[in-house]
């Protein structure tokens, strides 16, 4: 407990200043992540290293070597351009990130040539199962969109790549993450209050995804997770909507955080993971503090790009 409340503490004044400055300060964390992420990836669909498999032309051979490293890298460029590509764009077109459609022409040419490429290795190397393959594109074309609205999110309506401070794109990044981080910790306390209660039988969630998840912490993560950022956002107009609207997406968006942290824990109970990785002491790995951030970032994106 102690190691993950310093991670926590540490994660904080690192990170939280990084976000409120933007701009390149900004990309390099996100370009940081992209590399621990993408190992993470490889890591966690690693299976297919130990499994025997059947060739018609030859006896059952036990794969040993793993993920080549030339797909590795190639794996880390195709998520790195979901990052890179915004950028330039705007240094290119002088004005500030928007999230009109042709700005995702690319990405799209982008993902399909991925996929194609993805496929074409899996006729060629016979050391590589498909469906191993099939998670690590999804994830990684999935990783990719993420960040990318993350980081359209955070510049948007930016003239300047260098700093963005408290610009709307802060509000409008801040608000899904506030909305997740609420509903994780009020999801953990209220279940955790709950079973303190003498006699009283907490209910399961999803015991199959994840047993430790219960119903009454679901509940106590929805409502204060939705409640209080929707407070905040209509005290200081972060949205600049009506409070009706405000109110419904905060409530969505943490349905959808707990529904990105159930679909990860399902991923690691498949796989057997407890974490996707250790680089955060108590905490796990990227994808362990980013499942619902990812899922509620790429739902808010969307949500701002129809507005």
């Amino acid at each position: 407990m102690k190691t993950r409340i310093m991670t926590s503490i540490i994660m904080m004044v690192t990170i939280i200043p990084i976000i409120l400055l933007g701009g390149i300060p900004f990309y390099v964390l996100l370009l940081l992540v992209v590399i621990l992420g993408s190992m993470e990836i490889f890591n966690a669909f690693k299976s297919e290293t130990s499994e025997l498999v059947e060739y018609a032309d030859a006896e059952p051979k036990l794969i040993t070597k793993g993920w080549p490293l030339s797909l590795k890298i190639i794996n880390v460029l195709f998520v790195i351009s979901f990052i890179i590509y915004p950028f330039l764009w705007q240094i290119i077109n002088k004005e500030p990130i928007s999230f009109a459609l042709s700005n995702f022409i690319f990405p799209i040419v982008l993902v399909v040539a991925y996929i194609s490429l993805l496929l074409i290795w899996a006729v060629l190397d016979k050391r590589i199962q498909l469906k191993h393959l099939f998670f690590v594109g999804f994830f990684s074309i999935f990783f990719g969109i993420a960040l990318q609205s993350i980081l359209l999110l955070r510049g948007i309506e930016t003239d300047n790549l260098l700093l963005f401070y408290f610009n709307k794109g802060f509000y409008l990044l801040f608000f899904p993450l506030l909305i997740c981080i609420l509903t994780d910790t009020f999801a953990y306390f209220i279940g955790f209050c709950f079973g303190l209660i003498k006699g009283y039988q907490r209910h399961k969630l999803i015991e199959r995804v994840s047993p430790k998840k219960t119903i009454e912490g679901a509940v106590g993560g929805f409502l204060f997770g939705a409640l209080i950022p929707f407070a905040f956002a209509v005290a200081f107009n972060w949205l600049n909507l009506a409070w009706w609207a405000v109110l419904l997406i905060s409530s969505f968006l943490s349905i959808i955080a707990q529904f990105g942290d159930l679909v990860f824990s399902l991923i690691k109970r498949n796989y057997g993971l407890k974490d996707f990785s250790n680089i955060f002491p108590g905490h796990g790995g990227i994808f362990d503090r980013l499942d619902s951030i990812l899922f509620a970032c790429i739902t808010f994106a969307c949500i701002i790009s129809l507005l």
